[in-house]
Parts: structure tokens; C-alpha cells; sequence
């Protein structure tokens, strides 16, 4: 999904590039606001995906300290005995 959305987006910029290079001032000005559009475009797709990665994050790690025994209910060993050397 994001090879795909990457692709898409550079095949977009090329378009964009080329018509930004026209000679006509009609096609600079619409290529200019085209670009400002894919760009606020681009920033909320990666704001999204930031936010979902965070979420994603914070379901891990409440899960871990879920699954991982309490200090109350960890075996305590007794401290091993030190041969003299």
C-alpha cells in the first residue's frame, strides 16, 4: 500500500515538474497550487500514519506490562554463593 502510494505521488511531482516548466503562466500558476495541494495531501497521509504508529506503540506496550508478571508476582532467588578464589 505505501509502494503504491509513493508511486503515485512521484508520477504525480513528474507531472507536476512538467508542467511547472511551461512557458505559459496559466499552467506555472496551476502546477504551483497542484503542488501545494499534494503536498498538505502528503503531510496529513504521514500525520495519520504517525498518529496509527503511536497508537500501534502504546497497545504494545500496554500489552507487554499486561503480560509480564507484576514485582510482587517475580520469583525472588536467593543471592547465589561465591566460591573464594
Amino acid at each position: 500500500m505505501v509502494e503504491d502510494w509513493l508511486r503515485h505521488a512521484q508520477l504525480r511531482a513528474a507531472n507536476l515538474y512538467y508542467l511547472a516548466g511551461d512557458p505559459s503562466p496559466t499552467h506555472r500558476e496551476r502546477a504551483l497550487a497542484e503542488m501545494s495541494k499534494a503536498l498538505r495531501e502528503a503531510l496529513e497521509e504521514v500525520r495519520v500514519v504517525a498518529e496509527q504508529l503511536r497508537r500501534d506503540a502504546d497497545v504494545g506496550k500496554t500489552k507487554t506490562r499486561r503480560d509480564s508478571p507484576s514485582p510482587r508476582e517475580q520469583a525472588i532467588s536467593p543471592p547465589r554463593h561465591r566460591e573464594p578464589e
